[in-house]
């Protein structure tokens, strides 16, 4: 899936769905500690694209929206290394910068929520269909009329 061209003629980015396991690469210490990160380089991943990645194991849900910052980068930053289970990194040769948009709560897009509004199948890296991306826009946007609170996830009870 590549960026389309709108009617107006402007070019909209791409959304993609990934599926990321915490023990290949630790996300949550990674997007804690570093405030632009390096993913696996996808194909027909352009800068200014949206990534929602969903964790497995402990979380099970979608917890992340990136956006691409740059592309075919060729070597991992050392700082970086530390993240990524080394025999996943010894596979890996292209990266892209990421940076986090938004975290997500572990119990709001679990994958029970994601099948019910038009999952398939969790795939490694796919395009995110509208009917899944309207949904998360859509939920987000049921929220914000509530009173702005501040919100504490529990992932060091579950990580």
């Amino acid at each position: 899936m590549k960026a389309q061209e709108t009617r107006k003629g402007v070019w909209s980015m791409s959304k993609w769905f990934m599926v990321c396991e915490v023990e290949k690469i630790d996300l949550v210490k990674a997007s804690r500690q570093l405030p632009i990160f390096s993913l696996p380089m996808q194909e027909n991943v352009t800068a200014d694209d949206e990534i929602y990645v969903y964790l497995k194991a402990p979380f099970d849900a979608l917890m992340y929206q990136l956006r691409v910052t740059a592309i075919n980068q060729a070597i991992l930053p050392a700082i970086e290394r530390k993240y990524y289970d080394n025999s996943y990194l010894n596979q890996q040769s292209q990266y892209c910068k990421v940076e986090v948009l938004e975290m997500f709560p572990p119990d709001l897009f679990t994958l029970d929520f994601l099948e019910k509004n038009g999952l398939t199948q969790l795939n490694d890296f796919a395009p995110l269909s509208e009917e899944v991306a309207y949904s998360i826009e859509y939920h987000e946007a049921e929220g914000e009329d509530d009173e702005e609170e501040e919100v504490d996830f529990p992932i060091d009870d579950i990580y």
